[in-house]
């Protein structure tokens, strides 16, 4: 921490910032279309579109949940044609989940109509003030990144 003093003007930020991260996380969730894809499900594809396949561990490990929720999900992907389940070339007892086309199309058409949902909230904000509070999020992501 390089002894720099935590004073209350820091503290105050950090309270604002978790409160943020709190709200951010049930309008974000209310944004996904009633008609669309769960969060976990578009969550699982967007993951699988950019990493091309993943074991079922995998998937665990990048929803943070158990096995058997994201076997349940996999499965409903599964049904909608959105994904396949290939035997893993190197071991035998890893299954692979791999996204299809029509998978790659689902998310990109559910993301564009979740973007826009999410940045209707963000419209009467004047353009300037917009950059100045991205420029602060992309420093503030810096930050927590290190």
């Amino acid at each position: 921490m390089k002894n720099k003093k935590i004073d209350n003007e820091v503290m105050e930020f950090v309270r604002e910032l978790l409160t943020v991260i709190t709200i951010s996380k049930h309008w974000a969730t209310s944004k996904i279309p009633i008609d669309g894809l769960s969060q976990a499900r578009m969550l699982i594809l967007m993951y699988l579109r950019d990493t091309g396949s993943s074991p079922m561990r995998g998937l665990n490990k990048h929803l943070g949940t158990s096995a058997t929720n994201v076997t349940g999900l996999v499965d409903g992907l599964e049904l909608e044609g959105l994904v396949v389940r290939k035997p893993d070339s190197i071991d035998r007892r890893v299954t692979k989940i791999l996204i299809t086309e029509t998978g790659k199309r689902k998310v990109q058409e559910e993301w564009f109509k979740y973007e826009t949902s999410c940045a209707s909230t963000f419209i009467d904000i004047e353009p300037a003030k917009r950059r100045g509070i991205l420029k602060a999020l992309k420093e503030l992501r810096q930050q927590i990144e290190k």
